[in-house]
């Protein structure tokens, strides 16, 4: 006999586990986030993550320091919700 699992399937009662990942859980607005169902999760996931969501954030923050570099404005800092936002605006 199981306990733990007889404990979590009463305690969670067949319902999906999400969870949050964050590049800055603790630390002001992040750059990415992301709400991930446990049991679907796999090997494959966080390369599916990352090229889907991930890229169109690394592709913003590209095109940003390229436009600072541009206009010698290296040292500005970079606004994450910016990247979160993407190619949609805001």
């Amino acid at each position: 006999m199981d306990v733990f699992f007889d404990y979590h399937v009463a305690f969670y009662k067949h319902r999906p586990i999400i969870r949050h990942t964050s590049s800055k859980p603790d630390r002001g607005e992040a750059a990415f986030a992301a709400l991930i169902h446990y049991h679907k999760f796999d090997k494959d996931r966080i390369a599916k993550l990352r090229s889907t969501y991930l890229r169109e954030a690394l592709n913003v923050f590209r095109r940003e320091a390229g436009l600072a570099a541009q206009a010698g404005r290296t040292n500005d800092p970079v606004d994450p919700g910016r990247a979160a936002r993407g190619s949609r605006g805001g």
